[in-house]
């Protein structure tokens, strides 16, 4: 009989081990920084790219394309066969052709060859994210599982923050190096395969059985009302902030490519530090109000990058979006995974990151829009509009019958 890794302490219960020393979740751990690696450590190879390649500068923009464009269809279809066949047989797969035919870009010089291994690579990345997300579900449960989703945002935020100095550095070497980064992926799916023992998911006695499951979660409107956060943090995130607050900066302040990626980096470390806290925040307030609390901390954040008329106030605005993002993903992706039955587990894991690519490619469109209309002022006046009523909109949803097991 295995002893459980982690245990919240009371006085009857002696020594604890912290949830992050837990083996298993140190190997999901991996998986999770493989699922945020694929565009962040290539772009500051861009340039190399577009020069040696005689490339234009849309051109190069389909390396992010074809990478991001199989996961509208596959994320749905490997949550679908992680709960019928096992999670860790679609981890292990997923790693293997991420790393294969990511690194196999390293030794290519055509064009449309680099492309289509992008989008190879682009499907199986598709999967890493929703069974990071769903093998946590499978291994912990309540406390610990709220600790380890916020353990595993930190993880991702500091990958977020990291890779592009990484690809920065081998970049110099030559525009093919940070592609050699993707060969991690292999080690750490064989790993997996050997280390990560974990119960596969009861199957249902028919797949008609199962699509019933599925559809029950799905018509849940708790469920709902979290999905269409979710879709509206990152609507905020890749629009706003990522897609022209840097461009802000550099129209407005006429800001370097480091002290742009300084600024940047904060929202980072703050995400992290708050992440790292998600298991006690949930603990303590429930799912709800720190959701609620994140998108008061954009409204705030975006406030401040509306008025702001000094770089250093760009500094504070992203510590304060950090926060938010700290305090709203971790609770976003535990409630999810609390709500809903271990057998669609997979399904809906995928189903919210197919929300997220949703939230990722309307953002830059919808802000553009605004941007067109009367410039950087508009898109955050908006943006924070639209943070406070999705605040407004998670108190009045508290109202809502709670989800079931």
């Amino acid at each position: 009989m295995k002893t459980p890794l982690y245990r919240r302490s009371n006085g009857a219960v002696g020594d604890t081990m912290a949830v992050y020393r837990d083996r298993r979740l140190q190997l999901i751990f991996g998986v999770t920084l493989m699922a945020v690696i694929g565009v962040s450590i290539i772009t500051p190879a861009f340039p190399l790219i577009r020069g040696q390649l005689g490339l234009s500068e849309t051109q190069v923009g389909l390396l992010v394309t074809m990478f991001t464009v199989p996961g509208i269809v596959m994320s749905p279809l490997i949550g679908v066969l992680s709960d019928t066949y096992g999670r860790r047989t679609l981890t292990v797969s997923s790693l293997l052709l991420f790393g294969i035919s990511g690194t196999t870009i390293a030794f290519s010089t055509s064009f449309m060859t680099i492309l289509a291994l992008r989008f190879i690579q682009g499907a199986a990345a598709a999967g890493l994210s929703t069974l990071s997300m769903a093998l946590i579900g499978d291994v912990f449960t309540g406390d610990e599982r709220a600790a380890a989703m916020g353990y595993n945002g930190s993880v991702l935020s500091v990958g977020t923050a990291t890779y592009p100095f990484i690809g920065g550095i081998l970049a110099t070497f030559g525009w093919y190096y940070p592609f050699y980064v993707f060969l991690v992926a292999i080690p750490i799916g064989i790993a997996i395969l050997l280390f990560l023992d974990i119960d596969g998911p009861e199957r249902p006695t028919s797949f008609r059985t199962y699509l019933r499951e599925v559809k029950d979660d799905i018509s849940s409107l708790r469920l709902m009302l979290y999905l269409a956060a979710a879709v509206m943090t990152f609507i905020l995130l890749y629009g706003s902030y990522l897609t022209f607050f840097t461009q802000f900066l550099d129209d407005s302040f006429g800001a370097s490519s480091f002290e742009i990626g300084v600024v940047l980096s904060c929202m980072s470390v703050s995400t992290a530090i708050v992440s790292s806290q998600a298991g006690r925040l949930i603990t303590r307030f429930g799912n709800d109000l720190p959701i609620i609390f994140g998108f008061g901390c954009y409204a705030a954040g975006l406030a401040i990058m509306w008025q702001m008329t000094a770089i250093w106030q760009g500094l504070v605005a992203v510590l304060i979006y950090g926060i938010g993002q700290g305090a709203n993903i971790p609770s976003l992706q535990h409630v999810i995974i609390e709500v809903i039955s271990s057998d669609s587990r997979g399904a809906i894991s995928a189903l919210y990151s197919s929300t997220l690519r949703v939230g990722q490619s309307i953002g830059p469109v919808l802000m553009g829009i605004f941007f067109g209309l009367d410039g950087y002022a508009l898109i955050f006046g908006v943006s924070m509009v639209l943070a406070v009523s999705m605040a407004l909109v998670m108190v009045l949803g508290t109202k809502v019958r709670p989800l079931s097991t």
